[in-house]
């Protein structure tokens, strides 16, 4: 499962694009607590460079599709499988 991070273009036009994992924690962040892990990670698991950032989020749901509809609102950024919101990233939403 490929998991990416999603934010509205309105918001990322208020707050501005994070360029590496550390920006984060300057961003209201949205989580989905389904994940076991409550950190961020980035790389492969292991691999040379791989990074784990802890985020303390604004929002936190029990459900990716909330976090995707509460990103789409212009709320933070979201974690979430991109079979979740592919359609979505297409479509510029």
């Amino acid at each position: 499962m490929r998991i990416v991070l999603a934010a509205s273009p309105d918001y990322l036009l208020r707050r501005g694009e994070p360029m590496q994992p550390s920006d984060l924690r300057f961003h209201d962040c949205i989580v989905d607590t389904n994940f076991r892990d409550p950190n961020w990670q980035f790389g492969a698991n292991g691999a040379d460079g791989a990074v784990s950032i802890t985020i303390n989020g604004r929002l936190h749901f029990a459900n990716a599709d909330a976090c995707l509809c509460a990103a789409m609102s212009g709320l933070g950024i979201t974690r979430i499988p991109s079979f979740i919101c592919g359609e979505h990233f297409r479509s510029g939403k």
